[in-house]
């Protein structure tokens, strides 16, 4: 969700489009997972529209991996061509396809958090103010990039934009832990583009490689302070019609010990979901290039 705004942010900041809408996306799912059974939460995820966004980070692994393996292709003296990209792109689709990261994601979050906080996050949700935040959230996915991008100019302009409201947004994007997730998962697709792109597929290679990967990692949270000004305009537009006091019953549902469990279990069943395609990939990767 949120994606219309980044697709004119991000070129700012040099953030790729299709990443931090897969993440934003991701970050601001309903929170409809909230059951212990695998299949209950596989059934709302799927409601929720999880299975889309998990398609677009698919997408732009692909996309990018394949951008960055022609490199290797061409050093090789081989010329790229639409088989080599399509047997590429099954490749990703095989580790990182949706159906497969959400299986990942779901097995992670039923098995990292408690009956009791998923049934307290439930009951949060089903609740007026709940039902209102995850509205709010399909409202904003259903507008055009235009249409979003003339919200946020409006809304900053109107007396609603206050420094409270805005101290509001900033205290809910920390308790949910917003702006680290989309650094954490942007982080992610790029470990996983490298991974799958990479032109040693060897052992040795590889071995290389994941000094680098660390260091991906890492400089991923350099952009959290350019992200945390940017997401709170887009959440306290998606948010412009809720009140003071209904972000605040949602702050205070985000600071509660079952908040803080949930969104924790959120951040990282969805990282799982991602970076549990690495190890399948790089083998495959090292398997055809012993092969060849």
């Amino acid at each position: 969700m949120l994606k219309q705004f980044f697709f004119k942010v991000s070129k700012a900041h040099n953030f790729d489009a299709k990443r931090l809408a897969a993440a934003m996306a991701l970050a601001m799912v309903s929170v409809a997972t909230a059951k212990a059974d695998s299949k209950t939460a596989a059934d709302l995820l799927d409601l929720a529209g999880i299975p889309p966004h998990l398609e677009i980070a698919a997408d732009s692994i692909a996309e990018e991996g394949y951008a960055r393996y022609v490199s290797c292709l061409v050093a090789d003296g081989v010329q790229p061509g639409a088989a080599l990209q399509q047997a590429f792109t099954d490749m990703i689709k095989s580790h990182f396809g949706p159906e497969q990261s959400l299986a990942r994601a779901v097995e992670t979050m039923a098995g990292s958090l408690s009956d009791e906080t998923m049934r307290l996050a439930r009951e949060f949700f089903d609740t007026d103010v709940g039902k209102r935040i995850v509205k709010a959230e399909y409202d904003s996915k259903g507008a055009s990039e235009d249409e979003f991008v003339e919200h946020v100019n409006v809304y900053v302009n109107s007396e609603s934009w206050t420094v409270s409201r805005k101290q509001l947004i900033n205290e809910l994007l920390e308790h949910t832990r917003a702006v680290r997730f989309v650094s954490l998962i942007n982080g992610e697709i790029t470990v996983a583009v490298k991974v799958s792109s990479e032109c040693d597929a060897t052992e040795a290679g590889y071995l290389k490689l994941s000094d680098e990967l660390k260091r991906e990692r890492t400089d991923a949270r350099f952009v959290e302070p350019i992200m945390a000004g940017e997401l709170n305009l887009v959440i306290a537009t998606v948010f412009r019609d809720l009140s003071d006091q209904e972000i605040q019953a949602y702050l205070e549902f985000a600071s509660s010990p079952a908040g803080k469990s949930f969104f924790n279990g959120l951040l990282q069943s969805t990282r799982r979901g991602i970076a549990g395609g690495l190890s399948g990939v790089r083998t495959e990767r090292i398997a055809t290039h012993e092969g060849d």
